[in-house]
């Protein structure tokens, strides 16, 4: 005949399971350094391009000169090799550190496809930077970086000028609508309604132009 167990050996045996139990697992403590390395490289990478030189030694100029970026031989490379690829638009590092910090604190940003609709945000920035800012030789890097003086040079090649920028705006509204959950609906309903109670008006304005200018030819 089995023994049963007291309560006490049960309580106990239980009290022996509980720290284990409430000990986060491997992956999620991966997960969690994973986020700290990526928010200190973030703070580290925009530090190196606060203190940017133009002068310092790195990946797009050869030199033995004294490095003056605040992050050193290594921010100076950080820095260089960021404006180079991304131009203007690396300042989405420390943006990138920040929405680090807020998964790290367990709020959401979303899913995969917001992340890459965001991603296409900034593809966008950088084309247009690129368009708006030709590439000067004597600049220190491209205004739109390598990304976006590529792209926009491929675009132009294949749908024009202005083809060039009717793309950027589609793909720019359709990025929003993930980022941002816009209703396109919505929003073609209320300018819709704004322009129906504002025809009116416009009439009454046009009307009152018309006979103004009638009036003056026939005197």
């Amino acid at each position: 005949m089995p023994r049963k167990r007291s309560p006490s050996t049960r309580a106990s045996k239980g009290a022996t399971k509980s720290p284990a139990a409430a000990s986060p697992s491997r992956g999620r403590v991966l997960r969690q350094l994973g986020l700290l390395v990526g928010i200190l490289g973030c703070g580290f990478s925009a530090v190196a391009l606060v203190t940017y030189d133009a002068n310092d030694p790195a990946f797009s100029r050869a030199g033995i000169g004294a490095v003056e970026n605040a992050g050193g031989p290594v921010g100076a490379l950080v820095a260089d090799v960021l404006l180079q690829v991304l131009g203007w638009g690396a300042a989405v590092v420390p943006l990138c550190g920040l929405l680090l910090a807020v998964k790290l604190a367990g709020r959401p940003i979303g899913g995969p496809i917001r992340v890459m609709a965001g991603a296409a945000l900034a593809w966008v920035a950088l084309c247009v930077l690129s368009l708006l800012v030709p590439v000067d030789p004597a600049a220190a890097f491209p205004a739109g970086g390598l990304i976006g003086a590529s792209s926009a040079g491929t675009l132009v090649e294949l749908v024009g000028g202005a083809g060039v920028w009717i793309v950027l705006l589609g793909v720019a509204m359709i990025a929003v609508t993930y980022v941002g959950r816009v209703d396109w609906e919505a929003v073609a309903s209320r300018a819709m309604d704004r322009a129906e109670s504002a025809a009116p008006e416009v009439g009454r304005l046009s009307a009152r132009f018309g006979r103004r200018a009638v009036g003056s030819v026939a005197q």
